[in-house]
């Protein structure tokens, strides 16, 4: 069975049907049948791996089973009469050429994560907001002093190291989840059912909608956004809504990727404190035939908005929750971020020896789970609502870090300034990060 095959036996399990063609008249971009000569074409084996080196890979078939995704999600672009075909390695590749930043082995792309190894095993530390710097001293107990500097002294991390590396890693990562710190262990194997999200019917369904979905989205960063642009991209009405007192931190930390996934959607900006605010708020909720938000989940019942109330207020609707581990489970409050919530799942790639792993391309969990939401939410929608689509960076990451096993050797070779990946005698140049100005945007088209 194929992906697409597994997602929609995956989604008939929960009374979501999808047609048993649904693949067909769709176009795939996965270039080739080998899972690692994919991740060469894909833009995002060169952004994995130690710089100068030879780039890696993963072990799953990731390009593969997010090309499926895709697919899955074009069916339902296609019954929302519009077309949309996904670029998988721009999906993975574009923020960080955007960025123009290259693989830096077991620190991050962006560098706020690094893996750290624990008597243990490794452990994957992000320190992305100004708060993980304060919390530094708590988690270490003194052992790392307090450090306001922004960009991250090295002596901050050489202490961190130094800390983590006498202590067993789920000792570290609880203690640094307890905190609020996003830390992730790696594990043996990789975690999750095989399906990228849990499903649950909390509302009536609706006869068969005739138009897209109206779309409220409290998300931010990159995960829950994405999702709401390539709902957008299927013909999706969205409205971006934030509080002006915490808006989206992505509209100063990462200008470019907010103005790509919020470009054609309406842009809200209310006072959540405020009585006047919050009325128009539940207005806008009222309006809508589906939230998309990432999330704790105590975070939006402060405001009074819930799975349970907003799928039981009427029928044919979607709440659409992206979140690090999912929402249930004693991981329920964990935090994640994408380079985290990847190692969590075993996606990363592996350098052999004594070396540790290293990160896959640029927080990978983010444009995964962002897709596989996407794809859930618009078959739950499509097949008549009613159902909470509760997807977790690390279900989504084990789900795409499956499949590949491949029966040829594998080698990646450099060729003067170029780097070619070999599966015995067949080869695929490793291909750069792709073009920031390149079109993942807004494209849809109206299917005749």
């Amino acid at each position: 069975m194929d992906t697409v095959g597994r997602l929609v036996a995956g989604l008939g399990r929960h009374g979501i049907a999808v047609a048993p063609d649904a693949s067909e008249g769709v176009a795939g971009t996965a270039p080739a049948a080998c899972p690692v000569l994919r991740w060469a074409a894909s833009g995002a084996m060169s952004l994995t791996g130690w710089p100068g080196e030879a780039p890696q890979w993963p072990t799953g078939d990731v390009v593969g089973r997010l090309d499926g995704a895709a697919r899955l999600l074009g069916v339902m672009a296609r019954g929302f009469g519009t077309d949309l075909a996904l670029d998988i390695g721009a999906l993975l590749t574009q923020r960080a050429a955007a960025r123009g930043v290259a693989r830096s082995g077991a620190v991050s792309v962006g560098g706020r994560c690094r893996l750290v190894r624990a008597s243990d095993g490794w452990v994957a530390v992000s320190l992305a907001r100004p708060s993980d710097l304060e919390l530094v001293p708590a988690l270490t107990g003194g052992f790392v002093t307090a450090c306001s500097d922004p960009d991250l002294p090295g002596e901050v991390w050489d202490g961190l190291r130094e800390f983590v590396r006498r202590r067993p890693g789920d000792e570290v990562v609880a203690r640094a989840q307890l905190l609020g710190l996003p830390a992730a262990r790696l594990p043996a194997s990789a975690p999750g059912s095989g399906l990228p999200w849990v499903i649950q019917q909390l509302g009536q369904r609706a006869p068969t909608p005739t138009r897209p979905p109206v779309v409220v989205d409290f998300s931010a960063m990159w995960a829950g956004p994405l999702c709401a642009h390539l709902l957008g991209r299927c013909g999706a009405h969205v409205m971006k809504v934030e509080d002006v007192g915490r808006p989206d931190g992505a509209r100063r930390g990462d200008p470019w990727l907010f103005t790509e996934l919020h470009r054609h959607h309406d842009q809200v900006l209310l006072d959540f404190r405020s009585p006047t605010d919050r009325r128009a708020l539940g207005r806008l909720v009222d309006s809508a035939d589906m939230v998309v938000e990432s999330s704790r989940p105590r975070a939006l019942a402060s405001l009074g908005f819930s799975p349970q109330e907003f799928l039981g207020a009427r029928s044919g609707r979607t709440w659409v929750s992206i979140t690090g581990y999912g929402r249930d489970g004693p991981r329920s409050n964990w935090v994640a971020f994408g380079d985290d919530a990847a190692v969590s799942a075993k996606l990363v790639g592996t350098s052999g020896g004594a070396r540790s792993p290293v990160f896959c391309a640029d927080a990978i969990a983010d444009p995964v789970s962002g897709l596989c939401a996407a794809a859930g939410a618009a078959a739950s929608f499509a097949a008549g609502g009613g159902y909470l689509v509760d997807c977790s960076m690390q279900a989504s990451s084990a789900f795409a870090n499956r499949d590949g096993s491949c029966a040829g050797e594998h080698r990646v070779e450099r060729h003067g300034s170029t780097w070619t990946a070999y599966h015995d005698d067949a080869s695929q140049r490793v291909e750069s990060e792709a073009d920031p100005r390149g079109r993942w945007r807004d494209e849809r088209r109206l299917s005749a």
